[in-house]
């Protein structure tokens, strides 16, 4: 590597073409004769180092050799010792695993029972002998006798039963009258008092169900009409109210929907919804469902109301930036304008008159010969290719 600090020479003259390229090769020249020595010399402090090591590794193997080769006279050529004497008696190794166990033998038939002999003397204690075989269960002793059964108790005597009372005579079923034609329903009168609740009459027999009459007409519904509100209307009739067609359950003066005094027919329609343009997406804004918003050359629909933010999954993409065009064919050349008037005659252009080296960094700085500096040249890069050339 060069060491030192920026140092300056002047070059000499040459003509305006070849200025640059002259000093240049110059400075290159001793910058490459530098580098050139430089590396000769570490090269050959690393091949003296490799010898020396080579050497020293050297003189180790042959050291461990010859103490090999010693050893294997001594074992080899060496005359048979005596016998050693006996060694002490080691310890008893420990005990080998236990047997597998033996087979169980069949068990013996039970001998007869003998008499029970005379009581002998009680003996001390003795030693508590290990548990023997479990014995096979004894045979079952024949059942005991039943005992008398015992008197049965007298039955408690039955209490009095009551005395039944005679039915009452049915009544008779009157016949039935014939059903008079309906009349038109008068306006509801004020309730009256209620009055006392009569005694029922006995139930008459059931009769005998009568014939099936004919299917009537196929029903209608009466004309529909607007709804009053100062009018009763009763029960079957159709009206208009609010948009929707209502029948009415029952006699009421009440407006439909309100309770449960009307039947809702056909209910009104709602207006339909249009796409609601709201320009450029703003996440300080509220979207509704179907509002459009522009962002990055696109529009999204929202999908639900509160979608967040855009795009995402609640945004669905309606238009997107269309592509370039083909470009188009080119045009007529124009007309040529009127030459302007010639400009007064320049200066002429520096020359370069020397080189400023920072060895360090490798950069030479052109000195021109208006006292000024020109670009640097970062040689670095040039160097480091020529020395992986050179390895």
């Amino acid at each position: 590597m060069f060491n030192g600090n920026s140092e300056s020479f002047t070059a000499p003259p040459h003509e305006p073409d070849d200025a640059l390229g002259d000093a240049l090769h110059e400075a290159l020249g001793q910058i490459l004769a530098s580098a050139d020595r430089d590396w000769e010399r570490r090269r050959e402090l690393m091949a003296a180092e490799a010898r020396a090591a080579i050497a020293e590794i050297s003189h180790q193997a042959i050291e461990r050799i010859a103490a090999v080769e010693r050893r294997l006279l001594e074992v080899c050529d060496g005359a048979p010792g005596r016998d050693g004497a006996d060694g002490a008696i080691g310890p008893p190794g420990p005990p080998g695993p236990a047997g597998a166990a033996g087979e169980r033998g069949e068990t013996g038939q039970r001998g007869e029972t003998g008499a029970p002999g005379e009581n002998g003397p009680i003996g001390p204690s003795g030693v508590r002998g290990p548990q023997g075989e479990r014995g096979l269960p004894g045979e079952g002793g024949p059942a005991g006798l039943a005992g008398p059964q015992g008197a049965k108790g007298e039955a408690g005597a039955p209490g009095q039963q009551g005395e039944k009372g005679e039915p009452g005579t049915p009544g008779q079923a009157g016949p039935k009258g014939e059903r008079g034609a309906q009349g038109e329903r008068g306006r509801d009168g004020v309730a009256g008092p209620k009055g006392e609740a009569g005694i029922a009459g006995p139930k008459g027999d059931r009769g005998e169900p009568g014939e099936r009459g004919q299917a009537g007409a196929m029903g209608s519904l009466p004309a529909a009409k607007a709804w009053k509100a100062d009018c009763v209307h009763y029960q079957g009739e159709v009206v208009i109210f609010g948009g929707s067609l209502w029948q009415a359950r029952k006699d009421t003066g009440n407006a439909p929907g309100a309770g449960a005094d009307w039947a809702c027919l056909a209910a009104g329609g709602l207006d339909g919804r249009s796409l609601n343009i709201r320009g450029t997406f703003d996440g300080k804004e509220i979207y509704q469902a179907l509002d459009v918003a522009t962002l990055n050359g696109g529009s999204f629909v929202a999908r639900c109301d509160l979608p967040g933010e855009c795009p995402g999954p609640n945004w669905q993409l309606l238009t997107k930036q269309g592509k370039q065009g083909d470009r188009g064919e080119r045009g007529s050349r124009g007309e040529a304008g009127a030459q302007g008037p010639q400009g007064a005659p320049g200066k002429a252009a520096p020359t370069i008159v020397g080189w400023e080296l920072d060895r360090e960094r490798y950069v030479a700085v052109p000195v021109m010969s208006d006292t000024t500096k020109g670009a640097p040249l970062d040689l670095r890069g040039l160097f480091e290719a020529y020395h992986a050339e050179a390895q």
